[in-house]
């Protein structure tokens, strides 16, 4: 059934003998070297929009918190890998992947909202998934 088909499709991302699973990583690698910084230098290019009224309305700390709390993210560099030992490397870049999008995503999206905090909440996840 679904769980099979499922199966299926996630052999063929994994297994390394597939041709699928490397031009996946070829992807991932392309995705993750100039992606966040390309994403941490359109945020901070927009800081007045942002700090605006008419955008989020922080203060230039609050703008600062945006790159300085998630940068402590690198604090969980050395746990992620025992992560990543009980997971297998297929698993965690596979999570790694979805969370870093879904929070990139999630950016874009609380900025449209003009919520501080999802804001904050969504960098945070960025930066967990990328140093996963």
């Amino acid at each position: 059934g679904l769980q099979a088909s499922l199966g299926t499709l996630v052999t063929y991302f994994v297994d390394p003998r597939r041709a699928v699973h490397r031009y996946f990583v070829f992807f991932l690698v392309c995705c993750f070297i100039p992606g966040p910084y390309f994403h941490d230098t359109l945020l901070s290019a927009y800081k007045l929009q942002i700090c605006s009224p008419r955008g989020l309305g922080v203060t230039s700390t609050s703008f600062a918190l945006l790159f300085g709390l998630p940068s402590a993210m690198g604090a969980l560099s050395g746990p992620m890998a025992s992560v990543t030992a009980m997971w297998g490397d297929a698993r965690t870049s596979l999570a790694s992947a979805g969370l870093t999008f879904v929070s990139s995503a999630g950016v874009v999206v609380s900025l449209h909202w003009g919520s501080y905090t999802l804001l904050l909440a969504f960098r945070l996840f960025f930066w967990v998934g990328l140093y996963l």
